[in-house]
């Protein structure tokens, strides 16, 4: 079990199996980085049982002497250490810079957690608190999550996720420490912003097509409006790269020269190239002389030629004609 533990979590449990006189002498010898380090490893530590911390011991060489009794570590434990070996202002400015770490950082240990294991621990809390949970992982992994829940649930946590826009830092450190009792947070009294439209399009673009299509739908029951934007804002002309040769050569017949020609003005080379290389030669002669003919235009006319593309791409996906995957992580097939 040792062996699957890493090296600051191994001395992190060391100390805590030490009375606080004789860990509190090692402190003494380490480094202020090392101190730091080892202080905000077990402020956020989980309770130690017998089992590890034997191994631990075992590996440092020191067998345990019967059977130990679950150890208390956590911040108050930390602290504690931090005045007998440093002294409490000293200590006091060690917890104030883990405080500051820590604060920006919710569900951060979430991070290397199965996305399946993590919904079913989640799945049956409210709407609103899943919201606030996926708000804060990363778009794939909450996408993933999204796409484990029961559809009805699907739509009710996007709705509220589209429409979330701060939370208490208080709320969210209770609901971080029901979730996992491993990160030390301690906020302050200012709200954060954690939610919105472009997360929950950001998390929408990461789950599979079916799903999206439920969510959609079903969020456009109970919020039209909303359901809409976030319909409007899943794709845009600068994803158009993500399109393969049969999507991209469906959409070119689609649209005419001209329209090409404006919403290209303020594309990037990358976009550029991508249009170009699905086009004949001719097809692009022709694009390059109406650019040419357009001479100055104003930036909405670009847009909107941008918005224009953007919803025959959409009208394409819709009648099944072309495939569209909207990230840069999407399958390949062959």
């Amino acid at each position: 079990m040792a062996g699957r533990l890493s090296g600051k979590v191994k001395a992190a449990i060391l100390l805590v199996s030490l009375a606080p006189d004789a860990a509190a002498a090692v402190f003494k010898q380490l480094t202020e980085p090392e101190v730091e380090l080892l202080t905000q490893t077990i402020s956020a530590m989980p309770q130690v049982n017998y089992e590890t911390k034997e191994a631990v011991l075992r590996e440092f060489y020191s067998l345990a002497k019967g059977k130990a009794r679950f150890q208390v570590a956590g911040p108050l434990y930390a602290r504690s250490l931090l005045e007998q070996s440093l002294g409490p202002d000293k200590a006091e400015n060690i917890m104030s810079k883990m405080r500051m770490k820590n604060k920006e950082k919710p569900f951060s240990f979430v991070g290397q957690v199965d996305a399946g294991r993590l919904t079913e621990f989640i799945r049956r809390e409210h709407p609103q608190t899943i919201a606030l949970i996926l708000a804060h992982l990363n778009p794939s992994q909450a996408g993933a999550i999204m796409a484990n829940l029961q559809p009805e649930r699907q739509v009710e946590v996007t709705r509220r996720l589209a429409t979330l826009d701060r939370a208490d830092p208080l709320l969210i450190k209770e609901i971080e420490n029901v979730l996992q009792r491993q990160l030390f947070l301690l906020g302050t009294a200012e709200a954060q912003v954690i939610g919105g439209v472009d997360v929950a399009v950001n998390i929408l673009n990461r789950v599979d097509s079916t799903t999206e299509k439920v969510i959609l739908e079903g969020l456009a029951q109970v919020d039209p409006a909303l359901a809409e934007e976030i319909k409007e804002r899943m794709f845009v002309f600068d994803d158009i790269i993500y399109l393969d040769t049969h999507a991209m050569q469906r959409v070119i017949r689609e649209v005419e020269a001209k329209e090409w020609a404006l919403a290209m003005r303020t594309a990037s080379e990358e976009v550029t190239s991508h249009i170009f290389a699905n086009m004949s030669k001719r097809l692009q002669e022709l694009v390059r002389e109406e650019a040419e003919y357009l001479g100055l235009v104003r930036l909405r006319e670009v847009e909107e030629a941008q918005q224009r593309i953007v919803a025959t791409i959409r009208s394409l996906e819709e009648a099944g004609e072309i495939v569209v995957s909207r990230n840069e992580d999407a399958e390949v097939f062959v």
